[in-house]
């Protein structure tokens, strides 16, 4: 048997749930585990030239989409042996689970979803490592096998409050509707009879709202946006500090727009991508920081030389530059 899957069934077959509820780990091993999935199906769609809409909003029909769009495209996996063991895999992570759950376990609607999607997701972290193009991507359910592997619940998870709450869950929500509406619901649950409630922002949707404050006024590069200036519009929306503090907003919302390339910046602030100049124009100011960056760091490396260390740490930046 492979090793990935023999420790595999070795740590299977010891899982138990938690009756510890103080911790909601579990929302942020969500958050990460739902940044990759969408990452990463924007970059299967880019090379396969099928995204045409750069706004997208998260739903859960499109989570489940975008799950089976990366299994498409990825899933290479036809070696009978390893794909009965990820048969006897799932059946010894149901019989895990309804042990540890003891009395808790029910029966019902919104526990077995919970189980299922828990199982779901964990084989899927385990699968991925089979398929033959893995390296090029980071693992999308990683994090969300940490939720049961590490975090000892059952989780399931929708943007409907109204969904949630049909199944027996009370989901009751105090925010602005523009925040309430980009919030996901996430409930995981122990080996108690009762659940844990926990929520992250649908910073997807968040970030589409400053790409149309963007697209209505720095549509061009040579007319740019600050982030006060945006967080000015987003306040206005009811967006209040107390849901998104200012720090928030730039280094949730902003910095990954940034680091995706769906929007430049130059230091007169922020706008769209949408032409060879705009991208010249972010380039040039991103250039011009990079220039200063490298003169500090030469000057440092000068500076040890003078003092006699020989650490070849300083010489860092000079090998990061090599092709």
């Amino acid at each position: 048997m492979d090793n990935i899957l023999r420790n595999a069934r070795e740590k299977f077959e010891k899982i138990t749930l938690t009756d510890n509820y103080r911790s909601k780990k579990f929302t942020k091993n969500f958050d990460k585990h739902l940044a990759i999935l969408v990452d990463t199906t924007i970059q299967l769609a880019e090379e396969n030239s099928v995204l045409t809409n750069k706004h997208i909003d998260f739903t859960d029909k499109m989570y489940w989409e975008s799950q089976g769009y990366i299994l498409e495209k990825l899933d290479t996996i036809t070696d009978s042996e390893i794909l009965n063991e990820f048969d006897n895999l799932e059946d010894i992570l149901y019989e895990r689970i309804k042990v540890s759950l003891g009395n808790a376990y029910n029966g019902s609607e919104a526990l077995n979803l919970m189980i299922d999607n828990s199982v779901h997701d964990t084989l899927l972290a385990l699968k991925f490592n089979f398929f033959e193009n893995k390296d090029n991507y980071f693992n999308p359910w990683e994090d969300a096998k940490n939720i049961l592997v590490e975090d000892e619940v059952l989780y399931t998870f929708s943007t409907d409050t109204e969904k949630l709450n049909s199944l027996g869950f009370s989901i009751v929500s105090n925010d602005s509707v523009d925040i309430s509406d980009k919030k996901i619901n996430i409930i995981g649950k122990g080996s108690r009879n009762d659940y844990n409630y926990g929520f992250v922002r649908d910073l997807l949707g968040l970030r589409n709202t400053i790409i149309q404050i963007l697209d209505e006024n720095s549509s061009f590069g040579n007319k740019a946006t600050t982030a006060d200036e945006i967080i000015i519009k987003l306040r206005r929306m009811g967006i209040r500090s107390n849901e998104l503090t200012d720090h928030n907003i730039k280094s949730w919302l902003i910095a990954p727009l940034k680091r995706s390339n769906r929007i430049g910046s130059d230091k007169e602030g922020y706008f769209i991508l949408n032409n060879c100049q705009d991208v010249k124009i972010s380039y040039y100011s991103h250039y011009e920081n990079f220039k200063g960056y490298y003169r500090t760091l030469e000057k440092h490396r000068k500076l040890a030389i003078k003092f006699g260390c020989e650490d070849p740490y300083f010489s860092s930046h000079l090998e990061f530059l090599k092709p």
